[in-house]
């Protein structure tokens, strides 16, 4: 009588796209290249915090942002993501 054996193979993975068509690359004065930029929003689901930690780091000058013609904060994502806490 031969035992069968169950092998069960999990593989756990993370993605985030963010996907905005409208929104082009822009000049990031401290990158001194084009980047993308996102809001506070999408920033603190991208580093699984707060917006207002995210608020809190770039008045502190570890992100990188920009205000809209609007009023509107925007974080740079090439600072985001090489942002270290």
């Amino acid at each position: 009588m031969s035992k069968r054996h169950k092998t069960r193979i999990t593989i756990e993975t993370e993605r985030i796209v963010l996907r905005h068509p409208r929104r082009a690359s822009v000049w990031c004065p401290k990158c001194a290249e084009p980047s993308r930029m996102v809001s506070g929003d999408e920033a603190a689901l991208l580093l699984h915090t707060s917006t207002s930690a995210i608020w809190y780091w770039a008045e502190a000058g570890k992100l990188h942002c920009q205000e809209t013609t609007e009023g509107l904060l925007r974080i740079c994502l090439r600072s985001l993501l090489n942002f270290e806490r």
